[in-house]
C-alpha cells in the first residue's frame, strides 16, 4: 500500500512538473530589444530656453517577465547631435551626447478589440542615470584643462508603443514613445560656470526595432 501511495504521489508530481515546463516554454520570459532611438531634447532655465537639439542613436533594453503581465526593464540608450552655434561665442560649435542606464517596470497588455495575441501593448516607467556630455569643436568652454563638459543627472523616463509578434521568438516594435526629464547641474558640466543656473532637460524619445524572446 505504501509502495502504491508514493508511486501515485511520483506520477502527480512529474506530472505537475512537466505541465509547468511546458507553461513556461509557451510563454517567453525573456526579451531582449534592439533598433533605433530619435531624440528630440528641450533645454531651459529661468534666464532663458536653449533651442531644441534633435538626436540620434540607438537603444538596448532587456525585460524579464515574472509573469505573463509584469516584467523588469534594464534599458541603455545613446544618442547624439553635432551644433553649430554663432560663431561669435566661445563655443563655436559642439556635439552633444547622452547615454542613459535606467531601470525599472514594465506592464504588457492586449491589444483592446483584437482578439490575435499578435499585437500587444506595454508601457514602462524606468528611473537611473545619464552620462551627458558637451565637446566643443575647439575654444576653452568647459574650462582650460576641461575639453568636455560631462554631468551625471537622475533621469526618468516614462512611456510604452506596440508590438506585433511576427513568429514564436520574433517580434517588430513598429512604435515607442518615451517622455524623459534630467536636470543637469551646471556646477558639475563645466567649472567655468560654476554658480550657473541649473537647466532642466525634458525631451521625447521615438525608438522602433526588433524584439527577440525567449
Amino acid at each position: 500500500m505504501r509502495k502504491l501511495i508514493v508511486f501515485l504521489f511520483v506520477c502527480i508530481l512529474s506530472s505537475v512538473t512537466l505541465q509547468a515546463q511546458q507553461q513556461n516554454k509557451q510563454q517567453n520570459q525573456w526579451e531582449v530589444f534592439g533598433g533605433y532611438t530619435y531624440a528630440r531634447a528641450y533645454f531651459a532655465n529661468h534666464a532663458n530656453t536653449v533651442s531644441p537639439l534633435s538626436l540620434n542613436g540607438g537603444q538596448v533594453a532587456v525585460t524579464y517577465f515574472a509573469s505573463k503581465y509584469i516584467g523588469l526593464t534594464a534599458d541603455f540608450s545613446s544618442f547624439v547631435d553635432h551644433v553649430a552655434v554663432n560663431k561669435t561665442q566661445d563655443l563655436s560649435g559642439a556635439e552633444f551626447r547622452n547615454e542613459s542606464f535606467l531601470f525599472g517596470p514594465t506592464a504588457r497588455i492586449g491589444f483592446p478589440g483584437v482578439k490575435s495575441q499578435r499585437v500587444s501593448l506595454f508601457a514602462h516607467q524606468l528611473f537611473g542615470v545619464s552620462r551627458f556630455s558637451i565637446t566643443p569643436d575647439f575654444g576653452d568652454y568647459c574650462d582650460e584643462t576641461q575639453k568636455q563638459c560631462k554631468a551625471t543627472p537622475f533621469t526618468m523616463n516614462s512611456g510604452g508603443g506596440v508590438d506585433v509578434k511576427v513568429s514564436t521568438h520574433v517580434t517588430v516594435r513598429p512604435f515607442q514613445m518615451d517622455y524623459w526629464s534630467q536636470k543637469l547641474s551646471m556646477d558639475e558640466l563645466s567649472k567655468a560656470n560654476e554658480g550657473g543656473e541649473n537647466i532642466s532637460t525634458d525631451g521625447f524619445r521615438y525608438s522602433t526595432g526588433v524584439v527577440y524572446n525567449f
